[in-house]
């Protein structure tokens, strides 16, 4: 693989783990609004969901879309991780196999610092993500 490639999804994966957890942060983070006076809703009684009469709990509902939002991005970060440590892997076989070269090495090298520094943004995007939903409940 060309190492000019690889810089280019490193730099993409480190773009997008940025974008993800900044942007869920953001989203995540913004409060409830309400149109109406919630006292009216004890007047008029429960309000079933649906046909089958059930009655809401929109705290709970809320609830369980912040569980999944945060379920989902933190997949989406560990299969980055796994891509992003496979590479790590790469690069350290790219470097075994280099021979002496020396801008093998050098690229090796770069891949491998590369990655770790993906990595490390990685792990910081699934703190702040983590931490964010976490003050939100």
């Amino acid at each position: 693989m060309n190492i000019k490639f690889l810089k280019y999804i490193s730099v993409f994966l480190i773009a997008f783990s940025l974008v993800a957890g900044l942007g869920s942060a953001a989203f995540l983070s913004s409060s409830v609004v309400y149109a109406q006076n919630n006292n009216n809703a004890k007047k008029f009684g429960p309000v079933n969901c649906g046909d089958l009469g059930i009655q809401c709990d929109t705290d709970a509902n809320e609830t369980k879309v912040i569980a999944i939002i945060q379920k989902v991005i933190n997949v989406f970060l560990s299969i980055i991780a796994i891509i992003a440590v496979g590479m790590l892997i790469y690069g350290g076989v790219l470097f075994l196999t280099s021979a002496g070269d020396e801008t093998k090495t050098k690229q090796a090298k770069n891949l491998i610092l590369y990655v770790v520094v993906g990595l490390i943004v990685i792990g910081l995007s699934a703190v702040i993500v983590n931490f964010t939903i976490n003050a939100i409940r």
